[in-house]
């Protein structure tokens, strides 16, 4: 008997965290999300170009909506353009893996590691061109709890882990004297 309110205890905590019934998240929740995925990325983005070899072109966060009318959530999420040297998908495997992410998908270009309630997803490119996605968890928020709507946030990485986007043939020059 103890054992099985232990197990409804712990279930009923887990759906209280994740919005899952009751109420939903807060707005304390939300925040604290949002400072978990930044600081995550934060400091593991520079380590993830250090491993790799190359540099960070952008990486910003925000928040977005998914799901339907009824069933909406929220996740925060922060996108990143890396240029790598070594962007396979064992590479970025062992990259993600020294990290503490256990991988959990690694197919079709695809490389998806989860440690805790984070989750990143790269798309591995023999270019060294990765797009990366690392979020936290999606949260039910009573509508007067979601933040304001606003603008992507860059995030605060060392210069030293930043690099100039490439130049595309056919896009033109950024600085616009000619086509590139």
């Amino acid at each position: 008997m103890r054992r099985a309110l232990a197990v409804l205890l712990v279930a009923a905590g887990v759906l209280a965290v994740t919005g899952c019934g009751g109420r939903g998240a807060s707005g304390q929740d939300v925040e604290r999300t949002r400072s978990d995925v930044r600081d995550a990325a934060e400091q593991e983005l520079p380590a993830l170009v250090e491993e790799l070899g190359g540099g960070v072109v952008r990486a910003d966060g925000r928040y977005d909506l998914e799901g339907l009318k009824d069933d909406v959530r929220l996740v925060y999420r922060v996108e990143a353009q890396l240029l790598v040297d070594r962007g396979t998908s064992a590479d970025v495997t062992g990259a993600l893996e020294g990290l503490g992410y256990t991988i959990t998908q690694d197919a079709a270009g695809t490389v998806v590691g989860e440690r805790d309630d984070l989750r990143y997803l790269m798309a591995t490119s023999d270019d060294g061109d990765l797009r990366v996605t690392l979020e936290g968890p999606q949260l039910r928020v009573p509508e007067e709890d979601r933040p304001a709507s606003r603008p992507h946030e860059q995030l605060d990485l060392p210069a030293s882990v930043m690099v100039p986007a490439p130049e595309r043939p056919g896009q033109g020059r950024s600085d616009g004297t000619g086509d590139g």
